[in-house]
């Protein structure tokens, strides 16, 4: 086939159009090819390869040269995306290992007797629940909803706990308050001597008292009744004295 001199010109200038135009897109995937932002990246490269296969011959050499080029930025893409699909995926199965086992020990805690140490192993579960990235799409949900489902249990027992042990300090304190008034009214008793027996009952029946109080509760009640006592035996003796 013989070529006329301006159609020579012609597909030259073809050629050249296509090596400029594919120059361009090798320089783009070059570019994608050291992206960390393989979300917006990867569909940009499928992109540019149907551009550079539409994009034209640009002549026997320099054809094969460009997509060369071409091919081994896209390579190099793919095989980054690869690999960072990968890790995420062993990081994915790491982090729903990590929240499978806060899962099981968050578990565990449920019906516990006094729930102070629990409540605070709970704190730290939660913290380290929280610093736990993502565990795959086929999990992440899944484990969410049964964490927070076991935590809302947990908090729900622990608030009936406190609340149960509030109920209890507060009878105890109005036991030991019963003990104490009476103490007072026999230590002020005119005949103390005749209080005696009184006041023996009153004691084993504050030794016996059992039971959770507030710290300030059970020093005060404790210093009343003490002092009550005492200022009993010191009257009752100095009536004996008396004669």
């Amino acid at each position: 086939m013989s070529w006329s001199n301006g159609d020579w010109q012609a597909k030259q200038e073809q050629f050249r159009n296509a090596a400029y135009l594919k120059e361009s897109l090798i320089q783009e995937a070059q570019q994608l090819a050291h992206s960390d932002d393989f979300r917006s990246a990867g569909p940009r490269m499928k992109q540019l390869s149907a551009e550079f296969k539409n994009a034209g011959f640009a002549g026997k050499d320099e054809n094969q040269r460009l997509w060369d080029e071409f091919s081994h930025a896209r390579s190099t893409f793919y095989e980054r995306q690869n690999q960072y699909y990968e890790q995420r995926d062993l990081e994915a199965q790491r982090n729903a290992s990590q929240k499978r086992r806060i899962i099981s020990e968050l578990q565990s805690l449920l019906g516990a007797q006094d729930f102070r140490e629990p409540g605070q192993r709970a704190k730290s579960l939660h913290a380290e629940w929280k610093a736990i990235g993502f565990a795959g799409h086929d999990e992440n949900q899944m484990l969410n909803d049964q964490y927070y489902s076991i935590r809302n249990e947990f908090y729900e027992q622990s608030r009936l706990h406190w609340e149960q042990r509030s109920m209890e300090m507060e009878l105890n304190k109005n036991n030991r308050m019963r003990l104490v008034d009476q103490a007072e009214f026999i230590a002020d008793h005119p005949d103390p001597k005749s209080m005696s027996g009184d006041m023996r009952t009153l004691l084993q029946q504050w030794r016996e008292q059992r039971g959770p109080l507030k710290k300030e509760d059970r020093e005060e009640l404790n210093r009343r009744f003490w002092a009550a006592k005492d200022r009993f035996y010191s009257r009752r003796d100095a009536q004996f004295t008396q004669g």
